[in-house]
């Protein structure tokens, strides 16, 4: 139910299944570490997908060090995400060729510096269960990573004129004291990030601003789970 190579996560979510049904039909007895280092050769986002509530995937130096830990798998944090589907097509250009292409930006290196400063703020900010900080940070690293992405030689993005007046929507309920944040992956759909009591005037918003948009509800998942 999840549109593939959209910027919706597809790949995170189905190399998590993928992973976990594989070692489940083959009876292969491992914990979640070695679960989130399988997953993680599908696709790095994949070895967070093991978790439920906020994960950490360190980066590692190789094979067995590269895996994700569990932050908080019930965290307390009143937080929900919209995503936003504008168009769930596939996209032109891949997230493994726009990641290696991206690497020609010449504030490629800077960014990825700032992530290791970016990614201790956003645990401070789970930690003290500060949504504020939590939604600029998430906003502020999308931009970062799309500013790569513009400045690569050739430059390219993942944004459509819809993804644009998406971003201005949200900017402009949070003037209007909706508070609420974007962040777009390799993709042209939205993520909202907001809080419960402002989930129904958010979708209203969006709702009159794109005729017959699909939006999907969601918070906190529960991690891997098996179906009999």
């Amino acid at each position: 139910h999840v549109p593939t190579s959209a910027g919706l996560a597809s790949s995170s979510s189905a190399f998590a299944a993928l992973a976990a049904a594989f070692c489940a039909c083959y009876q292969i007895d491992v914990d979640k570490k070695e679960l989130s280092r399988l997953a993680r050769i599908g696709s790095g986002s994949a070895s967070r997908s093991i978790y439920g509530g906020f994960a950490v995937w360190q980066k590692g130096h190789d094979d067995e060090s590269s895996y994700a830990y569990a932050l908080d798998e019930h965290p307390p944090m009143d937080l929900q995400l919209l995503a936003v589907e504008l168009n769930s097509g596939p996209k032109k250009l891949s997230s493994t060729k726009g990641m290696k292409e991206a690497q020609t930006s010449p504030f490629f290196k800077p960014w990825i510096k700032r992530n290791d400063s970016e990614l201790k703020q956003m645990v401070s900010a789970i930690n003290n269960e500060d949504f504020t900080k939590l939604g600029s940070l998430a906003e502020l690293n999308a931009n970062e990573m799309h500013a790569v992405n513009f400045t690569a030689q050739p430059g390219f993005t993942y944004f459509e004129p819809d993804t644009i007046r998406a971003i201005k929507l949200v900017e402009s309920l949070r003037e209007n004291s909706i508070e609420c944040y974007y962040t777009i992956d390799a993709g042209p759909n939205v993520k909202v990030l907001c809080q419960l009591r402002n989930v129904k005037e958010i979708i209203k918003n969006f709702e009159s601003e794109f005729k017959n948009v699909k939006i999907i509800e969601a918070s906190f998942g529960s991690g891997i789970s098996y179906l009999n």
